[in-house]
């Protein structure tokens, strides 16, 4: 192995169940379930139309596992990855904790 050499043959058994246990796929648009993520949801936790939107989106892209998008891209991965209200608020109340251990 070289320095540098990420690939699956040199990542340890517990890296690959992590990974694997935290794998998203696209849903059909028949599988949403009904608890899906609204756009209000995405307004109400200041992921769009807010001052710091952009940030906010940055991390909880982070905690979800679907990465930076505008919002109106990140939205479209919630409904896309099932992302439930559940989910989303639990996501939202990791991000508020983590902006608190900040100040």
């Amino acid at each position: 192995m070289y320095k540098g050499d990420i690939g699956v043959e040199n990542a340890s058994p517990e890296a690959i169940c992590r990974a694997l246990a935290n794998v998203r796929t696209e849903a059909s648009a028949d599988a949403v379930p009904s608890d899906i993520v609204n756009w209000g949801d995405l307004v109400e936790a200041g992921l769009v139309v807010h001052p710091d939107a952009a940030s906010r989106r940055l991390q909880m892209g982070r905690i979800l596992g679907i990465g930076y998008a505008n919002g109106k891209q990140f939205y479209k991965r919630c409904v896309s990855f099932r992302i439930g209200r559940d989910e989303f608020h639990d996501a939202l109340k990791e991000l508020e904790r983590g902006r608190e251990e900040t100040k």
